[in-house]
Protein backbone atom coordinates (compact mmCIF):
# COMPACT_ATOMS: atom_id res chain seq x y z
CA UNK A 1 0.00 0.00 0.00
CA UNK A 2 1.22 3.47 -0.79
CA UNK A 3 2.26 5.52 2.23
CA UNK A 4 -0.21 8.28 1.36
CA UNK A 5 -3.09 5.77 1.24
CA UNK A 6 -2.09 4.34 4.60
CA UNK A 7 -1.93 7.84 6.12
CA UNK A 8 -5.40 8.64 4.75
CA UNK A 9 -6.79 5.44 6.29
CA UNK A 10 -5.10 6.25 9.59
CA UNK A 11 -6.66 9.74 9.54
CA UNK A 12 -10.04 8.21 8.67
CA UNK A 13 -9.81 6.01 11.75
CA UNK A 14 -8.65 8.86 13.98
CA UNK A 15 -11.45 11.20 12.88
CA UNK A 16 -14.32 8.75 12.28
CA UNK A 17 -13.69 6.06 14.91
CA UNK A 18 -16.04 3.09 14.58
CA UNK A 19 -17.53 4.45 11.36
CA UNK A 20 -14.15 4.02 9.64
CA UNK A 21 -14.76 0.31 8.98
CA UNK A 22 -17.94 1.00 7.00
CA UNK A 23 -16.22 3.82 5.11
CA UNK A 24 -13.39 1.47 4.12
CA UNK A 25 -16.03 -1.03 2.97
CA UNK A 26 -17.57 1.65 0.75
CA UNK A 27 -14.16 2.58 -0.66
CA UNK A 28 -13.52 -1.10 -1.43
CA UNK A 29 -16.90 -1.24 -3.20
CA UNK A 30 -15.81 1.68 -5.38
CA UNK A 31 -12.58 -0.16 -6.17
CA UNK A 32 -14.55 -3.25 -7.25
CA UNK A 33 -16.61 -1.05 -9.56
CA UNK A 34 -13.38 0.40 -10.92
CA UNK A 35 -12.12 -3.06 -11.96
CA UNK A 36 -15.37 -3.86 -13.75
CA UNK A 37 -17.75 -5.29 -11.16
CA UNK A 38 -21.44 -5.09 -12.09
CA UNK A 39 -24.63 -5.50 -10.12
CA UNK A 40 -22.77 -4.49 -6.97
CA UNK A 41 -24.73 -4.28 -3.73
CA UNK A 42 -23.07 -2.58 -0.78
CA UNK A 43 -24.69 -3.11 2.61
CA UNK A 44 -23.85 -0.85 5.51
CA UNK A 45 -26.15 -2.71 7.89
CA UNK A 46 -26.69 -6.44 8.32
CA UNK A 47 -25.83 -9.26 5.96
CA UNK A 48 -22.92 -9.86 3.62
CA UNK A 49 -21.15 -6.55 3.08
CA UNK A 50 -20.68 -6.59 -0.70
CA UNK A 51 -22.14 -8.72 -3.52
CA UNK A 52 -21.11 -8.26 -7.14
CA UNK A 53 -20.58 -9.98 -10.46
CA UNK A 54 -17.10 -10.12 -11.94
CA UNK A 55 -15.38 -12.50 -14.33
CA UNK A 56 -18.52 -14.58 -14.81
CA UNK A 57 -19.01 -15.24 -11.09
CA UNK A 58 -21.14 -13.77 -8.36
CA UNK A 59 -19.04 -12.93 -5.32
CA UNK A 60 -20.15 -12.34 -1.72
CA UNK A 61 -17.61 -10.47 0.39
CA UNK A 62 -17.52 -10.04 4.16
CA UNK A 63 -15.18 -7.09 4.84
CA UNK A 64 -12.97 -6.94 7.93
CA UNK A 65 -10.62 -4.06 8.65
CA UNK A 66 -8.21 -4.22 11.56
CA UNK A 67 -8.47 -0.71 12.95
CA UNK A 68 -6.89 -0.41 16.36
CA UNK A 69 -5.71 -3.84 17.43
CA UNK A 70 -1.95 -3.54 18.01
CA UNK A 71 -1.55 -7.27 17.30
CA UNK A 72 -3.14 -6.77 13.85
CA UNK A 73 -5.76 -9.46 14.52
CA UNK A 74 -9.21 -9.88 13.08
CA UNK A 75 -12.20 -11.75 14.47
CA UNK A 76 -15.33 -12.96 12.70
CA UNK A 77 -18.58 -13.63 14.48
CA UNK A 78 -21.35 -16.17 14.01
CA UNK A 79 -23.38 -13.69 11.94
CA UNK A 80 -20.46 -13.29 9.53
CA UNK A 81 -20.24 -17.04 8.98
CA UNK A 82 -24.04 -17.33 8.71
CA UNK A 83 -24.00 -14.69 5.98
CA UNK A 84 -21.25 -16.51 4.10
CA UNK A 85 -23.17 -19.79 4.41
CA UNK A 86 -26.33 -18.14 3.06
CA UNK A 87 -24.39 -16.72 0.12
CA UNK A 88 -23.21 -20.22 -0.84
CA UNK A 89 -26.83 -21.39 -0.91
CA UNK A 90 -27.61 -18.52 -3.32
CA UNK A 91 -24.79 -19.70 -5.61
CA UNK A 92 -22.32 -16.95 -4.71
CA UNK A 93 -18.59 -17.46 -4.21
CA UNK A 94 -17.91 -16.30 -0.62
CA UNK A 95 -14.79 -14.37 0.35
CA UNK A 96 -13.55 -12.69 3.50
CA UNK A 97 -11.71 -9.47 2.65
CA UNK A 98 -9.20 -8.48 5.33
CA UNK A 99 -7.11 -5.31 5.53
CA UNK A 100 -4.65 -4.94 8.38
CA UNK A 101 -3.50 -1.75 10.05
CA UNK A 102 0.18 -1.90 9.11
CA UNK A 103 1.79 0.01 6.24
CA UNK A 104 2.91 -3.26 4.66
CA UNK A 105 -0.58 -4.82 4.72
CA UNK A 106 -2.56 -5.33 1.53
CA UNK A 107 -6.11 -6.52 1.05
CA UNK A 108 -6.28 -10.28 1.46
CA UNK A 109 -9.23 -12.19 0.00
CA UNK A 110 -9.81 -15.47 1.81
CA UNK A 111 -12.19 -18.09 0.39
CA UNK A 112 -14.62 -19.59 2.83
CA UNK A 113 -15.16 -22.42 3.51
CA UNK A 114 -11.62 -23.61 3.19
CA UNK A 115 -9.86 -21.15 5.44
CA UNK A 116 -10.28 -23.09 8.67
CA UNK A 117 -11.52 -19.93 10.41
CA UNK A 118 -13.99 -20.36 13.22
CA UNK A 119 -16.34 -17.81 14.83
CA UNK A 120 -14.66 -15.65 17.47
CA UNK A 121 -11.14 -16.86 16.60
CA UNK A 122 -8.68 -14.00 16.69
CA UNK A 123 -6.41 -14.46 13.71
CA UNK A 124 -3.29 -12.44 12.98
CA UNK A 125 -2.99 -10.99 9.46
CA UNK A 126 0.08 -13.05 8.44
CA UNK A 127 -1.86 -16.27 9.14
CA UNK A 128 -4.38 -15.36 6.42
CA UNK A 129 -1.79 -15.18 3.64
CA UNK A 130 -1.62 -18.91 2.73
CA UNK A 131 -5.38 -18.98 2.06
CA UNK A 132 -5.73 -15.85 -0.05
CA UNK A 133 -7.16 -15.66 -3.54
CA UNK A 134 -4.13 -13.97 -5.06
CA UNK A 135 -5.62 -12.39 -8.17
CA UNK A 136 -7.97 -10.14 -6.20
CA UNK A 137 -5.16 -8.85 -4.01
CA UNK A 138 -3.15 -7.75 -7.02
CA UNK A 139 -6.10 -6.44 -8.99
CA UNK A 140 -7.59 -4.34 -6.20
CA UNK A 141 -4.42 -2.66 -4.86
CA UNK A 142 -4.18 0.28 -7.26
CA UNK A 143 -7.93 0.84 -7.70
CA UNK A 144 -8.39 0.88 -3.90
CA UNK A 145 -5.54 3.35 -3.51
CA UNK A 146 -7.07 5.49 -6.28
CA UNK A 147 -10.52 5.45 -4.61
CA UNK A 148 -9.03 6.41 -1.25
CA UNK A 149 -7.11 9.30 -2.85
CA UNK A 150 -10.16 10.50 -4.83
CA UNK A 151 -12.77 10.20 -2.10
CA UNK A 152 -11.01 10.65 1.24
CA UNK A 153 -12.33 14.22 1.67
CA UNK A 154 -15.90 13.07 1.06
CA UNK A 155 -15.41 10.28 3.61
CA UNK A 156 -13.94 12.64 6.18
CA UNK A 157 -16.42 15.47 5.67
CA UNK A 158 -19.68 13.66 4.86
CA UNK A 159 -19.09 10.11 6.16
CA UNK A 160 -21.18 7.18 4.95
CA UNK A 161 -23.84 9.39 3.39
CA UNK A 162 -21.23 11.12 1.24
CA UNK A 163 -19.77 7.86 -0.01
CA UNK A 164 -23.28 6.47 -0.58
CA UNK A 165 -23.86 9.34 -2.99
CA UNK A 166 -20.63 8.50 -4.82
CA UNK A 167 -21.61 4.82 -5.02
CA UNK A 168 -25.11 5.65 -6.27
CA UNK A 169 -23.62 7.74 -9.09
CA UNK A 170 -22.56 4.40 -10.65
CA UNK A 171 -25.15 2.58 -12.77
CA UNK A 172 -23.93 -0.80 -11.51
CA UNK A 173 -24.42 -0.13 -7.81
CA UNK A 174 -27.26 -0.65 -5.37
CA UNK A 175 -27.27 0.13 -1.67
CA UNK A 176 -29.14 -2.09 0.76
Amino acid sequence: MKYSTWKHLEKLHDEKGNEAGKLVQQLLSLAFLDIGAVNLTCRCTEGIDIDFELDGRIWAVEVKKVISDPRNEVSLGDKDFDGLKDSIQRGHKPLIAVLGNQLTDEWLFIPHPGSGLQPSDKTSMPLFRPFQVGDFTGRIREPFEKMVEQHIQVALEKGQDGLKSVLLSHDNCLLA
